[in-house]
């Protein structure tokens, strides 16, 4: 089963012209094309969508004609959860970097205790708690703020995901060669967190938005 949003009146903008439909497997005039092959997010799986002469019943029509950006808007809280699952990737790659670090003997002793590691190590862990701290406060908003500031799922995807790919790549730089190998996950971190830098929107884009509605 398929959600798609078509354009149903391109007489006005997409906003206000875009209907939402069900569209099940089998359905005459429709089929998947190729899957396309991604350097992360793999469990996510992405394709073509093929539409050749589909006609659809008005039954499998979500919601009102036109009005599919309404439901669309909910996206906009789904941004704090796609910051929760970018956010515990970071986690991970911390928890493998401090883990090496810990175990690492170099000079003597574990790299944990070499200042510039240290450093790094501690810089990842405020970093994510600052984050964590922001998402926290987005979701919740959601459910007991009056009025719901959109500013915050904003702030929220974008803090988050900037901090994972931050973390990830001084994780990589803690386990040096071995972060480059695929026994020790770190790469797979690295390739699942770049997509979130402009999956459901960039942080340029979100930062023009905040400040449009200051």
């Amino acid at each position: 089963m398929h959600i798609v949003m078509a354009r149903t009146d391109p007489s006005v903008g997409v906003t206000s012209g875009t209907t939402a439909f069900l569209v099940p497997e089998g359905t005459p005039g429709f089929r998947v094309g190729r899957y396309l092959d991604k350097m992360g997010r793999r469990l996510l799986m992405n394709a073509e969508l093929v539409f050749e002469n589909c006609r659809l019943p008005v039954i499998n029509r979500l919601g009102e004609e036109n009005r599919a950006w309404d439901l669309h808007r909910g996206r906009t809280y789904g941004r704090g959860s796609y910051g929760a699952t970018v956010l515990g990737t970071g986690r991970a790659a911390f928890e493998a970097a401090l883990a090496h670090a810990r175990e690492r003997v170099q000079g003597g002793k574990p790299i944990i205790e070499h200042q510039n590691i240290a450093r790094q190590l501690g810089e990842m862990w405020m970093s994510l708690e600052a984050a964590r701290t922001a998402l926290y406060r987005a979701a919740w908003a959601v459910d007991y703020a009056e009025e719901y500031d959109v500013k915050l799922a904003f702030l929220t995807k974008t803090l988050c995901s900037e901090t994972a790919f931050r973390v990830a790549t001084m994780a990589m730089d803690i386990l040096g060669g071995y972060g480059y190998m695929k026994d020790m996950n770190v790469e797979k971190y690295m390739r699942d967190v770049i997509s979130s830098l402009h999956g459901a929107g960039s942080g340029d884009i979100f930062r023009m938005k905040c400040a449009a509605l200051l």
